[in-house]
């Protein structure tokens, strides 16, 4: 009788395999990946990963079902600031610095090829629409408690702004998967005087 195998080690197993797969498919993109090439990468036999996955595609929606819980955690996280205008900027301040971890170049990569995917497959945009809508939520609620407060203008709408500053944290992503080397702590630093009211200057200039 084969040794009964406990909950905790089949979980480990299960995240070795996403591990692998996101290693996989940042370096070959979606289509030109196998789940033999995923096989090989977490060093597991056929019959391994096909007990958790039964397809190339349940593994994706594994990796965004992860990604997702703890993108819930990370906004719970960065919203315990004192008003809205703080929990915006450290929204902000903690996705730079998350996309900018050495473990989250190849989560970067990823993540640009499933938005790419996503325009030509449904199953593919039905997952991830779900998974960005938290943030947008995340910076509209802030911008809201700041408007509240009298720390943001009552003019603009707060599902807007935040569009805008998801946005910005997109482009952002995507330049760096192109310039691994770019000065993202320069980038953070224009952001926030941008959503400080701090980047112009009183002074009017000379005639």
């Amino acid at each position: 009788m084969a040794p009964k195998v406990s909950e905790e080690h089949m979980e480990e197993r299960r995240q070795q395999i996403l591990d692998a797969a996101v290693r996989s498919f940042s370096r070959g993109g979606l289509h030109q990946t196998t789940i033999e090439d995923i096989r090989l990468e977490a060093e597991l036999s056929r019959g391994a990963v096909y007990h958790y996955f039964k397809t190339k595609e349940d593994i994706i929606d594994a990796i965004r079902e992860r990604s997702a819980g703890q993108a819930e955690s990370f906004y719970r996280d960065s919203s315990g600031g004192v008003d809205g205008a703080t929990n915006l900027l450290n929204l902000v301040d903690a996705t730079l610095s998350l996309m900018t971890s050495p473990e989250s170049a190849e989560a970067n990569r990823l993540a640009l090829f499933l938005w790419a995917e996503s325009l030509v497959n449904q199953r593919i945009m039905d997952g991830q629409l779900p998974a960005f809508k938290p943030y947008l939520e995340a910076l509209a609620k802030a911008v809201t408690e700041a408007q509240a407060v009298g720390r943001a203008v009552p003019q603009v709408d707060p599902r807007a702004l935040a569009r805008v500053i998801a946005g910005t944290m997109l482009g952002l992503q995507i330049q760096l998967t192109w310039e691994p080397e770019m000065d993202m702590d320069a980038a953070e630093h224009a952001l926030d005087l941008m959503l400080t009211g701090k980047l112009w200057s009183s002074v009017e200039p000379s005639a």
